[in-house]
C-alpha cells in the first residue's frame, strides 16, 4: 500500500514567476523546504547546492522524498517545471535527484519539484523560495594609456577600466578616484569605461568602483598604480673666458635645458657661496669676478621643474690667474755725488700689497714695502761711476711678481777745497818750513808739495773731526822768495785737487863775529 501525501504541493519549478527583485546583499544559504507534516514520508524536500545564486550562472538542486523509516527508499522520477508545464525528469537515486537551474535576471522566485510517485509512495510535489542574487561583474584593474608610452607630467593620460559580463554587457558607472580624493563617475559602454586626466611627476594610484546594475553587482576598487616620469634634461655649461684674470668678469651660461623649463640653475665650486639663478628660455647665465687666484672646478645643477628631471652638468675648469701689475722705477735725480742720498720710487697698482727689492745689475740693493701702491729707497753710493737700477715686485694673492724698468744713475766725486798754511811767511835761510793742507774730514790719499813748481815732498791725508791734513817740514836752505803750491791726489769720494799758492821769502841768514 503507497504512503498517503499528507501537504498537497505544485512541481518543482526553475522558472521565473513573478516580477524580479534586485537584492542589495548576498542572502544566507537558503534553506530546504519544509512540508507541513515535518518529515512525513513521500515528502519533497528541496535543498539548493549553492550557498548564493546569481542570474546568469548554472544552479542546482537535490530534490529528495522523504522515506517511510521502516519502508523502501523511495524510487521512480522527479519532475521539474510548474503546475501546468512538467518537464526534464530526473531518475531517484537512493531517494534523491540533482535537478538544474539558471535565470537571466536577478529576481525572488519560487522552485518546484513533482514527485511521480512509486509502488510504496504517493505523488507529491514541494517547493522552496530562492533569491537570485545580480551577477558579479569582474573590474579587471585599470589600463592607462599615453602617447609614446612614458606617461609623462602634464601630458594626458586615458585611464580605461573593463568589466567582463557573464551573458549581457554590464552597464552603470565606473567611478574612478584620484589621489587626492576627487571622484569622476564615467557611464560603462560595452564593458568599458575611460576616464582622461593629467597627473603630476610622481607614483599615483587611481581607483575604480564600479556601481552595479539590475544584473550585476557593484564592485569594490580595483586600482591601477601610475608611474609619471618627468621628461629627462642634459645641462651643459660653459665658462667665458675659461681662463681669466683677478678681476676679470666671466659668465656662466648653463644651456640645453628645454624653452619651457622652469625652476633654478646652481653654480657650484665658485671657491665661495654657491649661486642659484632662474632658468629662462632654456638657459641660465651668472656673471661674476674672481678676487684670487686659483683653479675652481665649477658645476651647474638644473633643480628640474613639475615636468622635467633635473641634471647636472660635468665639471668645467677655470684657471684664475693674478694680474700683471706694471712696475715703474724712477729717481728724484739722474746724477748725484758719492755718498748723497738718492732716492728711488717704485710704482704699481694702488691696491697691491708686498715688498719691492732694487738692484744694481744682479746685486740687491734694498728692499722696501709697497704703501699705497709706490715703495721708496733712499741709496747712498760709495763709488763715482754710472749705476744701472731696476726693480723686482714680489707680488701677493692677487698680482704676479713683475720687474720694472731700469734707471741709470751717474754718481760723481766731490769737488775738493784743498787749503795750505805755512808755519812762516819770512824766515832766515837754513831753517824749517812747515807745511800743512787743509782737506775735508774723510778725505784720504795725499798732497804733494811743490815750490817754485818743483815737488819737494808728498805728505799722507791724515783724518780729523773737522778736516783732514797733511803736513810736510822742507828746509829752506836758500835765500830767495819763493811760491808754495799744494797738490791733493784725491781719492773715491774727492776730486784730484790743488791749493792756492802761496808765498814764502826766505833772508840770508844773519853771521855773527865773535
Amino acid at each position: 500500500m503507497r504512503t498517503r501525501i499528507i501537504a498537497g504541493l505544485s512541481i518543482a519549478s526553475l522558472l521565473l514567476l513573478g516580477l524580479p527583485t534586485v537584492a542589495t546583499a548576498a542572502p544566507a544559504a537558503l534553506a530546504p523546504s519544509v512540508s507541513t507534516v515535518a518529515d512525513a514520508p513521500g515528502t519533497v524536500q528541496i535543498a539548493p547546492n549553492q550557498e548564493v545564486i546569481r542570474a546568469g550562472e548554472q544552479a542546482s538542486f537535490t530534490v529528495t522524498v522523504v522515506p517511510n523509516p521502516t519502508g523502501p527508499a523511495p524510487t521512480g522520477q522527479i519532475w521539474r517545471g510548474s503546475p501546468t508545464s512538467w518537464h526534464s525528469p530526473v531518475q531517484l537515486v537512493n531517494g534523491s535527484a540533482v535537478i538544474p537551474g539558471a535565470w537571466v535576471t536577478a529576481q525572488n522566485t519560487t522552485v518546484h519539484a513533482f514527485y511521480e510517485g512509486d509502488a510504496n509512495y504517493l505523488e507529491s510535489t514541494g517547493t522552496i523560495p530562492v533569491t537570485i542574487e545580480r551577477r558579479v561583474a569582474p573590474l579587471h584593474p585599470p589600463a592607462a594609456a599615453v602617447g609614446g608610452g612614458t606617461v609623462r607630467p602634464g601630458e594626458p593620460v586615458k585611464v580605461t577600466a573593463t568589466l567582463s559580463g557573464s551573458s549581457s554587457a554590464p552597464s552603470g558607472t565606473v567611478i574612478f578616484s584620484e589621489p587626492n580624493g576627487a571622484t569622476h563617475p564615467v557611464t560603462v559602454a560595452n564593458g568599458l569605461a575611460s576616464w582622461t586626466t593629467t597627473l603630476p611627476h610622481g607614483t599615483h594610484t587611481i581607483l575604480a568602483r564600479y556601481s552595479g546594475d539590475v544584473d550585476y553587482d557593484p564592485v569594490s576598487d580595483a586600482s591601477l598604480q601610475v608611474q609619471v616620469d618627468r621628461i629627462a634634461t642634459t645641462t651643459t655649461l660653459t665658462a667665458s673666458p675659461s681662463a681669466p684674470t683677478i678681476n676679470e668678469t666671466v659668465t656662466l651660461r648653463a644651456t640645453g635645458l628645454p624653452p619651457t623649463a622652469t625652476g633654478t640653475v646652481t653654480f657650484s665650486g665658485l671657491g665661495g657661496p654657491n649661486q642659484t639663478v632662474p632658468v629662462a628660455n632654456g638657459e641660465a647665465i651668472f656673471r661674476l669676478v674672481f678676487v684670487t687666484a686659483n683653479l675652481r672646478q665649477v658645476t651647474a645643477t638644473y633643480s628640474g621643474d613639475t615636468i622635467y628631471a633635473g641634471s647636472a652638468s660635468t665639471l668645467v675648469d677655470i684657471n684664475v690667474s693674478k694680474l700683471t701689475p706694471a712696475l715703474t722705477l724712477t729717481a728724484n735725480t739722474s746724477s748725484a755725488k758719492v755718498g748723497q742720498a738718492v732716492a728711488f720710487t717704485a710704482s704699481t697698482a694702488s691696491n697691491a700689497t708686498g715688498t719691492v727689492t732694487f738692484y744694481n745689475g744682479n746685486s740687491s740693493i734694498g728692499t722696501a714695502t709697497i704703501v699705497s701702491g709706490a715703495a721708496t729707497l733712499n741709496v747712498q753710493f760709495d763709488t763715482a761711476q754710472n749705476y744701472v737700477i731696476n726693480a723686482i715686485y714680489s707680488g701677493n694673492a692677487q698680482y704676479n711678481g713683475a720687474p720694472s724698468n731700469v734707471q741709470p744713475i751717474s754718481i760723481g766725486r766731490w769737488a775738493t777745497p784743498v787749503g795750505l798754511s805755512l808755519s812762516a811767511t819770512e824766515l832766515e835761510a837754513g831753517n824749517p818750513l812747515a807745511l800743512t793742507t787743509d782737506l775735508p774730514a774723510d778725505a784720504t790719499g795725499t798732497v804733494t808739495f811743490s815750490i817754485g813748481g818743483n815737488s819737494v815732498g808728498t805728505a799722507s791725508v791724515v783724518g780729523g773731526v773737522i778736516t783732514s791734513t797733511a803736513t810736510l817740514s822742507v828746509p829752506m836752505n836758500n835765500a830767495g822768495s819763493f811760491v808754495i803750491q799744494a797738490l791733493y791726489s784725491g781719492d773715491a769720494k774727492y776730486l784730484p785737487g790743488s791749493s792756492a799758492s802761496k808765498g814764502v821769502l826766505v833772508s840770508p841768514s844773519t853771521t855773527t863775529l865773535v
